[in-house]
């Protein structure tokens, strides 16, 4: 993945030399130095089980940093443009109003490469339909 990366890079003349790094040592926390925590990269290359609209994750308010080291926000991206419609998105519960909120926002997104998706990881999920949960506690009044 990083070798065909590499070669689309150049041909929009960015140098591009993979590194790669431990998992532990990329993904940590912001106290132990991580690369990703604490932004030591131009460009981060991996696989994410994300597959929501970024709303949230791409806040200016959540960017991680030595004063905010319990954010999520490891893009380092505080777009206050991107905020405001991030905010359109959950303002409305509404399904069609969100979706064009959505696709405003994701719009930004593609216009302005915030991000590249390259593909989805496979994400495999299943459940049973014998769990029951215990009733719950009613208070007589």
């Amino acid at each position: 993945m990083a070798t065909a990366i590499q070669g689309m890079l150049k041909k929009i003349g960015v140098e591009f030399k993979p590194t790669f790094i431990p998992s532990g040592t990329f993904f940590g926390n912001y106290a132990s130095g991580a690369d990703m925590a604490t932004g030591k990269f131009d460009i981060a290359g991996y696989t994410t089980g994300f597959y929501r609209i970024l709303t949230q994750t791409l806040l200016c308010s959540t960017v991680i940093s030595a004063q905010n080291q319990g954010g999520d926000n490891n893009y380092h991206v505080c777009d206050p443009a991107m905020d405001k419609l991030s905010a359109a998105v959950n303002a409305s519960v509404d399904p069609a109003v969100r979706k064009t909120a959505v696709d405003a926002l994701q719009q930004y997104q593609y216009d302005n490469a915030l991000l590249i998706p390259i593909y989805a990881r496979a994400n495999i999920m299943g459940y049973v339909d014998r769990f029951v949960l215990p009733p719950t506690s009613v208070l007589a009044v």
